[in-house]
């Protein structure tokens, strides 16, 4: 009988337990999340996301446990500025049922980037006879390892122009070396100027001539876009990743490449597309591509993709346009008069550049390692929070366009003021 007892009691203990977990409350699922989408040296951009559910949908924000932000939606993005460089700031956000807290997200510690010194040491060297020889364009694959593109002429012993123009020229850490680049072309070799480069590594390079040719330094192949897009187009710049390139040049003209099948693309405007530049997300691996459209009639920014090329970033159509960098998918800078630079859906010139100047190329790393370039000698370094103007470059030294690397910058163009034009060449060494 005390067996018995005992067993019920377990029984009844056991049927207590279970009502009283099928009454307990539900288990706690977090309703607010934070995200960092861009963090920069002087500002970033702090995503706010709420669940869409029944629940109120208005939060606030915290810096170190201050509020600096109160809204009342499911997803904002908050661009944050006036931040310290190399600076560490804990956010958090609050949903809020009028002014009662019930849920929160983690905790979120962000550090902003430190600048970079604008301190260079300069070499420049000089390379062709005259003839107006000029370098476009420079592409820096690693420390001891550069190539330009553009038209080198020489004379013989006799002092002879020799009829074909080197198109490339090649960077070992020491010194620059001239070399050809010839293709064939419907049946003839031809070797003619070339205008753009974009190098993966050493044994896969991009070089533009009207037509897109690539090769690995040594071996090249020119791949005839007229007959294989079925119209007249040519093109002079490019960018890419491992898996597709872009190509644009004069009249409009954008074409896609995914390593077996070329297209052209509709891009809406007669206007030469005079650079194109792009990133791709590390994490989420989403490449954002923009190309830069000017002319007398028009400019535009348009925004690629495999299929198509839009109008976006309203640019304002009166002011000219040369090169395009993106630092990041959320920041983008452009050379016109002075440098402007799209972020937090707004256009800002970067004051701290002559106006007047028109900038004609513009590259970086990272958005604290930015570099400027023009002609009379323009030359100008952006360390994420000032721009810095270099005043010992020859005003006589015209840049075309300039490669970046983390303690690097090659810039090339033409000597204009010497007794004959000269291709010109500026290395630029970081000190440590």
């Amino acid at each position: 009988m005390r067996f018995q007892t005992i067993i019920i009691s377990v029984i009844l203990i056991l049927l207590a337990l279970t009502a009283c977990r099928d009454k307990g409350t539900e288990p706690y699922v977090k309703s607010i999340w934070l995200s960092a989408e861009d963090i920069g040296v002087t500002d970033a951009s702090i995503h706010v996301i709420l669940s869409n559910d029944n629940k109120p949908g208005s939060f606030s924000l915290k810096l170190n446990g201050k509020t600096i932000l109160s809204a009342n939606k499911n997803d904002t993005l908050i661009f944050i500025d006036s931040l310290l460089p190399k600076h560490t700031y804990t956010y958090k956000a609050y949903r809020l049922n009028g002014s009662i807290v019930f849920d929160s997200s983690d905790a979120l510690t962000i550090t902003t980037m430190d600048t970079t010194s604008h301190n260079f040491t300069w070499e420049i060297d000089t390379l062709g006879d005259g003839g107006s020889s000029v370098l476009y364009d420079v592409a820096i694959i690693n420390d001891t390892l550069a190539y330009a593109v553009g038209e080198i002429y020489k004379r013989d012993s006799l002092g002879n122009w020799d009829p074909l123009p080197y198109n490339l020229v090649k960077w070992n850490g020491q010194r620059w070396e001239l070399k050809r680049v010839t293709v064939i072309f419907r049946g003839n070799p031809v070797t003619v100027p070339l205008e753009g480069i974009f190098a993966y590594s050493p044994s896969d390079i991009w070089v533009t001539g009207s037509i897109p040719i690539h090769g690995d330094g040594v071996r090249w192949i020119g791949y005839d876009i007229p007959t294989l897009v079925g119209t007249g187009a040519t093109v002079s710049r490019m960018w890419g990743t491992p898996s597709r390139m872009y190509f644009v040049g004069r009249a409009g003209n954008i074409i896609h490449y995914d390593g077996v099948q070329w297209r052209r693309l509709e891009s809406g405007t007669s206007a030469g597309l005079l650079d194109v530049w792009g990133h791709t997300d590390p994490f989420s691996g989403h490449t954002t591509i923009f190309s830069v459209a000017s002319s007398a009639e028009e400019t535009k920014i348009l925004s690629l993709s495999a299929v198509a090329a839009r109008d976006t970033l309203a640019w304002p159509p009166s002011e000219r346009l040369s090169g395009i960098y993106m630092s990041n998918a959320f920041t983008v800078y452009v050379s016109s008069a002075g440098v402007w630079r799209h972020k937090n859906a707004g256009w800002k010139q970067m004051l701290e550049l002559p106006h007047n100047i028109f900038f004609t190329g513009l590259r970086g790393t990272t958005e604290n390692n930015i570099f400027g370039v023009a002609w009379s000698g323009i030359l100008a370094h952006y360390n994420g929070m000032n721009w810095y103007q270099y005043t010992e470059i020859p005003e006589y030294f015209n840049f075309w366009k300039v490669a970046v690397s983390q303690n690097m910058v090659v810039a090339v163009g033409f000597m204009g003021g010497l007794p004959v034009d000269k291709a010109g060449i500026l290395i630029g060494r970081r000190k440590q």
